[in-house]
This record gives structure tokens, C-alpha cells and sequence, in this order.
């Protein structure tokens, strides 16, 4: 089921292309999908080996005090999303084990790190509650890299947020969908994130709000970011799809 979504996903690469940034892009993804084919993906999962040091992302459940009188336990749980760095004798890690908070989410989040030789990045769901909404879920994406001031730091270099939503008409203002985890897929020259949506348009954070031009059909999105761990920091192209 993975290995199709690589193919599906390079097909809404090319689609996405067209469609959002017209023909200047179209050459970029002949080229994306050429190396594509030529380089095996990398699957994002529970952990990642990069630079020597083994690096795994989880969700630590913790309570807190709830703020609606209603509430009939007086506690809520809440999820904090961590990224931990571990070393061991055999291996070549030259730093030193840590610990890095990255978000925290009011339900439970899905999580996936992934590494090649350009760079580190994990990606997790999270979701806080919206009155008259219910959860509104939204698709994270961090670029991480040792601080150089702080040995026991994970830096943030780029940050990437994907958020749905709902729009009765082209043009016209919305409400909030649902992005939501599947799959973070690592290549050479470009990152893929797919999951499922609820809503007709896709936005990334940062990036301009606009009320969209012509509205998303499908229950599953795509986002890809050409060059992620590059300087130029390209936005992502955005689509939807079902399956």
C-alpha cells in the first residue's frame, strides 16, 4: 500500500504542478520524478538513523486541569509530541542523547521521522477543539538540526504547517477542515506528506490565506516540498485526491 502511494503521489506531483503553478513548474517535475525513480524514497516511521545518532519521535500523554466547569473529571488529556536523539557504544553518534519537545496537541497525534544525507525532518497531526467545529486537525513538518549554541537542542530550521477547509464557493471565506497524518516520504530532491482531509481546499502556513479560486475534490491530500532542506524554501504544492 506504501509503495503505490510513492507512484500515485509522483502522478499528483505532476497533476498538482500543472494545476497550482502552471507550466514554469512543469520541467521541475520531469526532473523530481526522474531522480525519483532513479533513488529509492525513504519511508518515514517511528525512528531515523542520521549523522550516527538514532532519532525516534513518540506522543507522551499528560493531564492537565480542565477549563469547562462542566466537565465532570475536572482533568483533560493532552499529548506533547517529542523528538529524542539516543547513541549507543556501537554506533558513530558524537552527540549526546536528548530531548525535544516539538508541539503539543489536545487529541492523539500520528507522528513520522524520516532522514537521508540532506537532512533530518519529522512530521506529526495534531488538533485542538474549535466550538461548533468539533477537532481541527492540521499536518506539521519540521526540518531539525543539532543547535550549534545548545549540544542537548534540536533546532528548527524550516516549519511547515498544512491546513484544510471548507468553502461553499470558489472565492467565498471558510471554516476549518481536518489534515491529518498518513504517510511522510523522503526523496533526494523532494518530501511528500499524504493523509487523509476533511474540506475542499489546502493552505499552507506560512504562506498567503487566499479564498481559493476553484475548489479540491477528494478525501486524502498530497503536499510536496521541492528542495526542503534547501535555502530557497519553495512553498509546497498542494492537492487532493480519493482513495
Amino acid at each position: 500500500m506504501a509503495y503505490g502511494s510513492l507512484h500515485y503521489g509522483a502522478h499528483l506531483l505532476e497533476t498538482a504542478s500543472m494545476r497550482i503553478l502552471g507550466s514554469i513548474v512543469v520541467g521541475m517535475v520531469t526532473l523530481l520524478g526522474s531522480s525519483a525513480h532513479a533513488d529509492p524514497p525513504v519511508l518515514g516511521g517511528p525512528q531515523a538513523v542520521w549523522q550516527g545518532c538514532t532519532y525516534s519521535i513518540r506522543s507522551q500523554a499528560y493531564t492537565e486541569p480542565s477549563t469547562d466547569p462542566r466537565d465532570p473529571y475536572g482533568t483533560v488529556t493532552r499529548y506533547k509530541i517529542v523528538v529524542q536523539r539516543e547513541s549507543s557504544p556501537s554506533s558513530t553518534c558524537l552527540l549526546a542523547p536528548t530531548i525535544e519537545e516539538l508541539a503539543t496537541s489536545e487529541y492523539e497525534p500520528q507522528v513520522a521521522i524520516a532522514a537521508n544525507s540532506a537532512g533530518l525532518v519529522a512530521a506529526y497531526s495534531w488538533a485542538t477543539y474549535v466550538r461548533f467545529v468539533g477537532a481541527w486537525g492540521r499536518v506539521s513538518i519540521h526540518s531539525l538540526n543539532p543547535s550549534p549554541v545548545d549540544p542537548l537542542r534540536l533546532d528548527t530550521t524550516r516549519k511547515s504547517t498544512v491546513l484544510g477547509s471548507f468553502h461553499a464557493a470558489p472565492g467565498e471565506a471558510g471554516f476549518p477542515g481536518t489534515t491529518s497524518l498518513g504517510e511522510l516520504i523522503l526523496y533526494p530532491d523532494h518530501l511528500q506528506v499524504h493523509g487523509p482531509l476533511s474540506g475542499n481546499w489546502l493552505s499552507a502556513e506560512p504562506g498567503p490565506n487566499t479564498p481559493p479560486s476553484a475548489l479540491l475534490q477528494g478525501n486524502h491530500f498530497v503536499a510536496v516540498y521541492p528542495d526542503f532542506f534547501g535555502t530557497a524554501q519553495q512553498a509546497p504544492i498542494l492537492d487532493a485526491y480519493t482513495q
